[in-house]
């Protein structure tokens, strides 16, 4: 007798809270053990303060900027004196972590070009799957910490009046400071499956986002950028005035570095049976309708935005015109040299 249990996880509606909050921000490294990749490895956690700060795109970016270059992941994320040149980041869909988004391609392309990385892969659950995130199973030892602790709101006087409203702004900066590094010291000391948690309070700064130079060029993005609903892909070019040279080994694993389409295959008599490469988004429900509209009618590229798609036209339209200038340049050669005198020869194939 044999019984399955399909996990299943609603998926998160990412309420905005009116009152004031700690904003977390959770990074969770993925170890490889016999070859595989595991669900264990250190945690990271970042704490801001609510009021002020956000949790956008280029925060997470500065954050994963912080922890790939932390003393303690060195062991984790270094090699040869330098990053390892493939990173793949899961993210849990949200608004700010979504890879479909435009401002999380901007945070991406900056970390590619800011790390020299051969490809970055961003990627998250399909819908009804965030039960799936690695991160999401250490949640549970982390609230569990919280058990019992109780932070008061006044460690450094009260800010605030009798109806709950904020007095004085100064004080209530000093009191979130001191709930956050009182959240960091105690998850600081947690452990999971016996990797250590990093856990700081981060205070507010300025986390303006610049858009990045090369995710603006549409003929950049079209030969370094693959994106879809679920997934991001940045991956160097093989021209080495764009580029540099590949440390990894990936192009002998994919030909044009990206990741190709997930489509549905089968077992069949003599194997496996799969099709042709197709669009990225093709076994989605929700993108099926649409797929049509998104496919460039000249390259046959899926995009997954309307508006990358409108970007990306514009380059066959460039090459239109050189072609056509290259025409017409033909054509006057052509018959300034016969005005010249000079004398067409014509092959005939079937004489």
């Amino acid at each position: 007798m044999r019984y399955e249990r399909q996990i299943l996880m609603p998926d998160h509606d990412y309420p905005i809270a009116k009152g004031l909050k700690l904003i977390l921000s959770v990074i969770g490294v993925l170890c490889f053990k016999d070859w595989k990749v595991s669900y264990s490895g250190p945690t990271c956690i970042l704490i801001r303060r609510g009021a002020i700060d956000s949790s956008t795109a280029e925060t997470h970016r500065q954050d994963l900027i912080k922890y790939l270059h932390h003393d303690k992941m060195r062991d984790y994320f270094w090699s040869n004196n330098r990053i390892k040149p493939v990173l793949v980041v899961f993210s849990d869909g949200g608004p700010d972590e979504a890879p479909r988004n435009e401002k999380v391609l901007q945070a991406a392309v900056k970390s590619f070009k800011m790390l020299d990385l051969d490809a970055m892969f961003v990627c998250t659950n399909a819908p009804h799957q965030s039960a799936r995130n690695p991160v999401e199973r250490r949640m549970a030892t982390l609230s569990r910490d919280l058990c019992g602790l109780i932070i008061p709101h006044d460690v450094c006087g009260t800010h605030l009046d009798a109806q709950g409203r904020t007095i004085d702004t100064v004080l209530e900066k000093k009191n979130f400071e001191a709930a956050g590094r009182i959240l960091a010291e105690v998850w600081d000391r947690t452990v999971i499956n016996g990797f250590e948690v990093i856990a700081q309070y981060v205070p507010p700064a300025s986390t303006a986002a610049s858009e990045s130079t090369e995710a603006n060029d549409v003929l950049w993005r079209d030969r370094h950028i693959l994106q879809s609903k679920y997934c991001l892909q940045v991956v160097k070019c093989q021209d080495e005035s764009c580029c540099s040279p590949m440390i990894s080994r990936l192009r002998l694993y994919l030909e044009d570095g990206f990741l190709p389409a997930p489509v549905m295959f089968r077992h069949g008599l003599y194997g496996l049976e799969a099709f042709k490469p197709c669009p990225n988004d093709y076994y989605c429900p929700s993108v099926i309708p649409e797929l049509q509209k998104l496919i460039c009618p000249v390259c046959k590229k899926y995009f997954f935005r309307k508006a990358s798609l409108t970007k990306h036209g514009k380059i066959h339209k460039n090459l239109a015109t050189i072609f056509e200038l290259a025409e017409e340049e033909i054509e006057t050669e052509v018959v300034s040299s016969i005005d010249e005198g000079g004398v067409q020869i014509i092959e005939d194939m079937e004489a």
